[in-house]
């Protein structure tokens, strides 16, 4: 509903164009790459469900020729996190040892500062209904924890765990995480989404947008470096 009534409310008063930040997740679990074009996914998790169920609001407008711009970012990485989104947390849980075991499955790693170049190139008018999947590398998750635990000093998870273990141990901290006081460093959400990830096809959003994404180790050491305190690379720093 908030969709309908933001997207739409917007159409309605001619703003033009009116950019809305989706995510990868509403088109999975998907059968091969994700293309802009892709549909909508049918994914059992709630997060993913409520990005699938408002997709289709956007969608519906793009396809009354309302100009819709739709962004679709992967795992959103990158220094100065306002909030502690999903990768600090995770970053902060790897830094602290909390995670002893990788996970199964992959994701495709976005910097945020790639995704606010390619929102800041999507606010331009008269172009009519786009879409643009905004991600760089597809990676391992066990990988990406590595990294981050390489990158901050700290001996990084052992081994992978099985993927029918790790729903499960997800299952069990979903029914666990309201009665306990702090966040559990697990839940279905990530494992389910990690183990469908599927390749994202970013041509249109590197020609039409201009957007070259950075390395992802760049992107995750930068990432580990604002946790501890460092300056994080600039983009000449990370291209070099």
């Amino acid at each position: 509903r908030g969709a309908e009534v933001v997207l739409g409310g917007a159409c309605a008063l001619g703003l033009d164009p009116v950019v809305y930040v989706s995510s990868y997740v509403a088109l999975l679990p998907g059968d091969g790459e994700l293309r802009p074009d892709s549909p909508v996914g049918r994914p059992p998790t709630a997060y993913a469900r409520s990005k699938a169920q408002a997709e289709e609001v956007a969608r519906a407008l793009q396809a009354g020729g309302a100009p819709v711009t739709i962004v679709y970012p992967g795992m959103v990485w990158g220094p100065h996190d306002p909030c502690e989104g999903e990768s600090t947390l995770l970053a902060r849980d790897l830094l602290a040892g909390r995670i002893p075991v990788g996970s199964p499955g992959a994701v495709p790693v976005t910097d945020v500062r790639d995704l606010a170049a390619a929102i800041a190139a999507a606010v331009e008018p008269g172009r009519g209904p786009r879409r643009y999947l905004v991600a760089g590398e597809l990676l391992p998750l066990a990988e990406v924890m590595r990294t981050v635990a390489a990158a901050g000093g700290r001996r990084p998870p052992r081994g992978v765990m099985p993927a029918p273990l790790v729903l499960a141990a997800g299952r069990v901290c979903d029914a666990l995480q309201p009665l306990v006081r702090g966040r559990l460093p697990l839940g279905r959400q990530g494992p389910w989404t990690a183990l469908h990830a599927r390749p994202l096809d970013t041509t249109a959003t590197r020609r039409d947008l201009g957007v070259a994404f950075r390395p992802a180790t760049a992107t995750l050491a930068d990432t580990v470096g604002w946790l501890q305190g460092e300056r994080p690379a600039t983009a000449a720093e990370a291209a070099a």
